[in-house]
């Protein structure tokens, strides 16, 4: 299922655009300014496991466009790494949780309009995934699904 799994996301992401290095992050300061560094000029696939492990919550910190860029390779690294991928796995399913941005006021269907429908059932397939496998984290995955991803 695993190797099912990241054949599925990434395939559903091959294409996916680069944002440009101007439209990354949705912030110049702090935080913002560290993962503009790690991530510029680099496509999703181009990202290092320790990239990501060391901006494990950085999901929140970029733009729309960043968002659905860079967002396979947090699934691939959550997948490849589930027991240990802690931090970086609560907050990658915390920016696919609807009521999460209820809370912080982020437009959560603008940020998911601009995936395609094989992008979507690869996010659903990932959030089945770790359902599965970890139902009893912080931002259950199945709270996600039914909120929005079991549309695809």
């Amino acid at each position: 299922m695993t190797a099912k799994l990241i054949e599925q996301i990434t395939a559903a992401f091959k294409d996916q655009p680069y944002t440009g290095d101007d439209n990354i992050v949705a912030g110049n300061f702090g935080e913002y300014l560290e993962v503009l560094r790690d991530f510029k000029g680099k496509r999703w696939h181009e990202l290092s496991d320790d990239a990501i492990a060391y901006n494990r919550s950085s999901l929140h910190f970029l733009t729309d466009e960043g968002y659905r860029h860079y967002l396979p390779a947090y699934m691939l690294f959550c997948v490849k790494n589930l027991q240990t991928a802690d931090m970086a796995l609560d907050a990658t399913i915390a920016t696919l949780t609807l009521s999460h941005y209820r809370k912080t006021e982020i437009n959560f269907k603008e940020r998911m309009s601009g995936f395609t429908s094989e992008q979507g059932q690869a996010v659903k397939a990932f959030l089945e995934h770790v359902h599965k496998h970890m139902p009893d984290l912080m931002y259950p995955p199945s709270k996600a699904l039914q909120a929005y991803w079991s549309q695809f």
